[in-house]
């Protein structure tokens, strides 16, 4: 198994939200290709997986702020809440 890292996890989810965004617009504006629409449903998965791989390589950090600051834990609470 590949350890999950900032290193990597962070430009493939940044990479995959500008592919998502790219296709997006193309297909609002119907300017899509006919492999635009599956590569937009299919790397939509990418940009899942690589959201779960950067939240988990930056969880600790995460809960030290959501802990660490008022603000931060109502806004765990209602994100929990909803």
């Amino acid at each position: 198994m590949i350890p999950i890292s900032r290193a990597w996890a962070t430009p493939v989810t940044m990479g995959a939200f500008f592919v998502m965004v790219v296709t997006g617009s193309l297909m609002f504006f119907h300017l899509d290709s006919g492999l635009n629409k599956a590569a937009h449903e299919w790397l939509g998965w990418l940009l899942v997986a690589a959201v779960v791989a950067h939240g988990m390589a930056n969880w600790l950090s995460l809960k030290r702020h959501l802990v660490a600051s008022r603000p931060g834990s109502s806004t765990c609470s209602a994100a929990c809440a909803a």
